[in-house]
């Protein structure tokens, strides 16, 4: 059965909204996973800091209910963390607000 012209114009008219559907749905999706990325990275380890000078470690744990650990030298502090997007976190401890922005190494020093 032959198609007729008004036939073929939805079918254009379909394909013409899949396509700006999926490409206004995929950069959605990689932004997405890149959070999930970032915070599967941040809370699935300790994050340790040893200050030589001072004979000190800290020891930072991220949870995933946005709670803050920060264990220094064994005694622990709780604070509350918030990752903003765009490789940003907001920790708030005590009366204090801190604002961190992650960069790569890998990126600040790649050819």
């Amino acid at each position: 059965m032959p198609a007729t012209a008004n036939s073929q114009y939805v079918d254009s008219k379909i394909i013409q909204t899949m396509k700006t559907y999926i490409s206004d749905i995929i950069p959605k999706i990689e932004r997405f996973s890149q959070k999930l990325d970032n915070l599967t990275l941040l809370t699935s380890q300790h994050w340790v800091v040893i200050e030589e000078i001072n004979d000190s470690k800290t020891v930072y744990i991220f949870r995933k209910n946005n709670e803050l650990l920060i264990s220094q030298n064994g005694l622990v502090e709780k604070a509350k963390w918030e990752y903003l997007g765009h490789n940003s976190l907001l920790i708030d401890m005590k009366q204090e607000s801190y604002l961190f922005r992650h960069a790569s190494l890998m990126k600040m020093y790649s050819p």
